[in-house]
């Protein structure tokens, strides 16, 4: 009994010590395009749709991150409609989301500096993007429900 509480009360040492603080930042990247008609004027949609959901998710990943030392911060950056996506573009991120034309998405997955990292689309439910134009580290989400290829590989079937 004794063995196990020394675990335990060293394992929330561990935990809590400053040297295991983490902060993870997150890069919201956005091409700033003239949005597409709206169905009904009724129903307007947000300028910074997307944006308000991440920044939701992130208040509640900082809500329970803070008993195990971590948090989580959101950095915007915008793309003007004709500014070319350019080196260093993911300075210091962790993850990635990026609300990006489709050619704009791969052409960020192929830079050199996003080896390794990970990207999720927000902004494009084109197929070929799980198919034929894959790339290692995107994850397409949401877009088209459960219907998840990863690196050529169904890893859930519709």
């Amino acid at each position: 009994m004794r063995a196990m509480t020394l675990a335990m009360v060293l394992g929330a040492l561990f935990l809590a010590s400053p040297a295991f603080a983490t902060e993870v930042k997150i890069l919201w990247l956005e091409r700033r395009l003239p949005p597409p008609p709206v169905l009904s004027n009724l129903d307007p949609v947000p300028e910074d749709l997307g944006l308000q959901g991440a920044a939701l998710g992130v208040a509640d990943s900082n809500t329970t991150g803070r008993f195990l030392n971590q948090s989580y911060k959101v950095v915007e950056r915008y793309l003007e409609q004709d500014e070319p996506l350019a080196t260093g573009i993911l300075g210091d991120a962790d993850l990635v989301v990026a609300k990006l034309p489709g050619e704009d998405l791969l052409a960020l997955a192929d830079l050199a500096e996003a080896e390794g990292a990970l990207i999720f689309n927000a902004g494009v439910a084109d197929t070929a993007l799980r198919r034929e134009a894959c790339r290692a580290g995107v994850e397409n989400q949401g877009a088209l429900g459960l219907g998840q290829v990863r690196q050529g590989k169904q890893v859930f079937a519709r």
